[in-house]
């Protein structure tokens, strides 16, 4: 604790929070007697209000973010052999969903200003195996997507946008979940809306949506022969592998409720952003979020810069000064995905595995210094502060002042850590 008292003592607001509105709903469904989706109403419900808030012609909902992304890939032939270029500075589920397909993540690199996919690295990381790339609107703010579409079609690649957390945030007037050539949503329940768990898949595709609702339920035989029968369909005669990675009529029924106010939600969530934006800008060494022009930003997260440098003190010795003060900061992500064991690991066995990945011998590497700007945000580049909507203007300017505070007592703080 630094300069006597801290900033702040009592907790933050808790969220999310649960109001009569989700209750009713619940209770509604269990009196009902029918709580799964192929009985039920309340999930097509739920996608057909989904698909006309993102602006597509079809929405399904899923189990998890996770499994979303997994159907997205899935529904576009991605398999054994094939890669998928995935941004480096992101949650796990952004490749692992990749794995789960038997394919090779490929991480690219991120602009130093947004933390989104750099559609330079991108195209450099092209080859004759890529298939997909997984575009994620990290933090709420949507990635630039006009020279990654661009990109794609030159290439003939799909493109799947992870929008976990960016749900309701706009590029140049568009909702994300409605560029790419599928969206992929989460609903957990730290989301800008939540269902607790589940996703959701959105195209405006109506063969994809086909594909993606036979592979969330079984490919059923019925919906299987119905689909291998036309004849305009662009996939090969073969049986899909499906799985049972369907909502609940309960996680819709809290969707129902969650979607009507998560416009007014993310206006909160800006406007907390705001203040706090207006006050770091006059603090040295934390650098609020960049937000272009093109870009609506939901602030899933609010993510300044850092600068050791400026500041005098290592970034996770600042993240427990903060968290001295009363304020719950955190690192953020602490290593680019292809640092995690797993993916190394993985790869090493991929190659020249005949079960997993025939054939494959690409060029993929995840040694340390694949993507710099990704390795100096998770190293200590990057400082994640609290924000919310349910956090009140006074919390926002607290996180404010005890960023302030810690700012100005560096010099005790390294002090400190040296006598240690």
């Amino acid at each position: 604790m630094l300069g006597g008292e801290p900033v702040r003592t009592k907790p933050f607001p808790s969220y999310p929070r649960i109001t009569d509105g989700e209750v009713q709903a619940v209770v509604e469904v269990l009196r009902s007697g029918v709580l799964s989706s192929r009985r039920g109403t309340k999930t097509r419900e739920f996608e057909e209000e989904f698909a006309k808030y993102v602006g597509v012609s079809h929405a399904v909902a899923t189990s998890s973010g996770t499994t979303a992304l997994q159907l997205a890939l899935a529904a576009v032939g991605v398999g054994p052999g094939d890669e998928v270029i995935v941004p480096a500075y992101t949650f796990t589920s952004s490749a692992t969903a990749v794995l789960m397909q038997n394919a090779i993540p490929v991480f690219a690199d991120v602009d130093p200003l947004t933390y989104n996919l750099s559609a330079e690295d991108l195209e450099r990381r092209v080859t004759p195996r890529t298939k997909a790339v997984v575009v994620v609107h990290l933090f709420g703010l949507p990635a630039d997507m006009d020279p990654i579409m661009e990109m794609a079609e030159e290439h003939g690649l799909y493109v799947i946008e992870d929008c976990a957390q960016a749900h309701g945030a706009r590029y140049k007037g568009r909702r994300v979940g409605s560029i790419g050539h599928l969206g992929a949503f989460s609903f957990y329940e730290s989301k800008n809306m939540m269902t607790g768990e589940g996703g959701m898949v959105t195209t405006d595709d109506d063969e994809l949506a086909e594909r993606v609702r036979m592979l969330r339920d079984h490919c059923e035989i019925r919906g299987l022969e119905e689909y291998m029968r036309r004849p305009d369909r662009r996939w090969p005669l073969v049986n899909m592998l499906g799985y049972n990675y369907r909502m609940t009529e309960l996680q819709a029924a809290i969707g129902l409720v969650q979607l009507r106010k998560l416009d007014a939600m993310n206006e909160r969530r800006r406007r907390l952003a705001r203040l706090m934006s207006e006050g770091l800008r006059r603090v040295a060494g934390v650098s609020p979020p960049h937000v272009p022009e093109y870009a609506y930003h939901v602030y899933h997260v609010y993510c300044c810069r850092y600068s050791e440098g400026e500041v005098g003190v290592p970034r996770d010795l600042f993240v427990e000064a903060l968290r001295a003060e009363g304020v719950p900061a955190s690192p953020g992500y602490t290593s680019p995905l292809y640092a995690n064991p797993l993916y190394r690991e993985r790869l090493a066995r991929t190659r020249g595995c005949p079960f997993t990945c025939p054939f494959y011998e690409g060029a993929v590497s995840y040694e340390d210094g694949t993507c710099p700007v990704a390795e100096e945000l998770c190293y200590g580049g990057a400082l994640w502060l609290p924000i919310h909507s349910e956090m009140s203007e006074e919390d926002a300017m607290d996180v404010v002042a005890a960023v302030e505070k810690v700012v100005e007592h560096a010099d005790e703080l390294k002090g400190a850590r040296l006598r240690a």
